[in-house]
């Protein structure tokens, strides 16, 4: 499973393909404060996140995620 990150819908949706396309079972939300809280629920093999993103950025997000533990945090 894949957890996309991206406030562009293009990308969300190229990027969701290629995961499909290549087996994988993708997820996709539009801001970091999503990407945290699905992040938060786990079983997530991979996090494809963007950097500049509305409401939490890329970089914010990644660094909660690894703060506040959970499975994503790796």
């Amino acid at each position: 499973r894949v957890l996309i990150a991206d406030d562009n819908a293009t990308n969300r949706l190229v990027a969701a393909t290629l995961c499909e396309m290549f087996g994988g079972e993708a997820h996709v939300v539009e801001d970091g404060e999503a990407a945290v809280e699905a992040a938060a629920a786990g079983g997530f093999d991979l996090i494809l996140m963007d950097i500049k993103m509305p409401r939490l950025d890329g970089v914010a997000a990644t660094r909660r995620i690894r703060t506040e533990g959970g499975p994503a945090a790796g």
